[in-house]
């Protein structure tokens, strides 16, 4: 269960698509750090079955002053043996980076790419959001140099997910790559048509990005690696293909300024913060089941998708990008079925320990001398028929 501190959702940006921009005009209020810290010990004990990730979330978490940051750093640290922030990345400085190495924290980037392919993120003049989205990447080198796990989360809109620009973002994510850097591509939701992508413009992004990612052989990004999961039983996904209570959102636990738990901010689209409710249940997911999402191969691996980006806000229809998410099962699909098996890596025919019938024997580069059983079969790379 992510637990996400968000005691203070003030911000150095004015991101144009931020999906908290109602919140915060409404909720900048003072914060009490000891309501917060004794809210998530509390959270963090009731976890006993499996450590939970508790990260410092915003808003910007690098505006709060850096003792409260290390406070919370170290917090996180002594209940899990780790800690997380997710940054846009513009105000990192040295003093950060010891921080971030002394509480093993782990570093979540909100960049969308290279400029353009960022502009719609940053404050000021376009001119003012390229010298920001410079900086923020000099600042992600850095984190690597300083051997600090360092992730990215890269919003799709119009300004990175259209043909023009999804040469540039192809080139970041090559880059990000060759750093070891792995990271998600989200669907921007602002619900404003100038920046979002059309639905069938998204499903022609991410099925463009996975025949690529394939070719390239780059499995660690975000959906597509959360789909080869889910199809493979693995629990291992984010919360956009778990079951998902809009009045609880298990799978992302706010704290909020004063300590009480919020649901997940994305559900806060008219400005309000909604309280957590104590109970969980499967509500939406049994709605769907019998409405949008009847009869749907794929309903029992996506579950309807998240309930902060349903059609027209509204937590009771289905995820608004279901087509893009149903062709990207259907791809992977097909590639799971296509290779079916892991590919192993085979030694050389040299010392190969193997079995020919009940003999168990080493090749040593003798060919066909000494197999004995008949049988086709594999060598290291070697492809033979046995006969005496």
């Amino acid at each position: 269960m992510p637990i996400l501190i968000k005691m203070n959702l003030g911000c150095d940006f004015e991101c144009t698509y931020c999906y908290q921009r109602l919140v915060r005009e409404k909720e900048l209020l003072p914060w009490d750090i000891d309501a917060v810290e004794k809210t998530i010990r509390n959270l963090c004990k009731g976890e006993k079955s499996r450590r939970p990730q508790v990260v410092v979330h915003g808003g910007e978490p690098l505006t709060l002053p850096e003792e409260t940051l290390e406070r919370l750093l170290a917090l996180s640290y002594e209940l899990t043996g780790r800690s997380s922030i997710q940054t846009n990345g513009f105000l990192i400085n040295e003093s950060h980076m010891e921080k971030f190495r002394k509480y093993k924290t782990g570093v979540g980037v909100s960049i969308d790419g290279p400029w353009p392919c960022n502009e719609f993120r940053g404050k000021g003049s376009h001119y003012e959001r390229r010298e920001q989205t410079e900086k923020i990447l000099a600042n992600l080198r850095q984190l690597i140099d300083n051997e600090i796990n360092t992730s990215v989360i890269v919003v799709v809109h119009k300004a990175n997910g259209l043909k023009s620009r999804i040469p540039r973002l192809k080139e970041f994510i090559e880059d990000l790559n060759s750093m070891k850097i792995a990271g998600r591509l989200n669907p921007c939701c602002s619900g404003i048509p100038r920046i979002d992508l059309t639905v069938k413009e998204a499903v022609d992004f991410y099925s463009d990005m996975f025949r690529w990612l394939l070719e390239k052989g780059v499995s660690n990004w975000s959906p597509f690696r959360d789909i080869v999961n889910v199809l493979s039983g693995d629990s291992n996904v984010v919360c956009v293909f778990r079951e998902c209570d809009p009045y609880n959102t298990q799978s992302a636990t706010s704290v909020l300024h004063d300590g009480s738990l919020g649901v997940c901010l994305r559900l806060y689209q008219d400005g309000i913060i909604y309280l957590r409710d104590t109970e969980c249940t499967s509500m939406r997911s049994s709605l769907l089941r019998e409405t949008d999402c009847k009869d749907c191969r794929w309903f029992q691996y996506c579950l309807g998708g998240c309930s902060g980006l349903s059609h027209n806000f509204d937590w009771r229809r289905k995820d608004r990008f279901c087509e893009v998410y149903k062709r990207l099962f259907e791809l992977t699909s097909n590639a799971i079925k296509f290779v079916r098996k892991p590919i192993q890596q085979q030694t050389t025919p040299s010392q190969y320990e193997h079995l020919d019938g009940p003999v168990r024997h080493l090749d040593s580069s003798l060919g066909k001398r000494n197999h004995s059983d008949g049988l086709e079969h594999l060598d290291g790379d070697w492809r033979h028929l046995d006969s005496n």
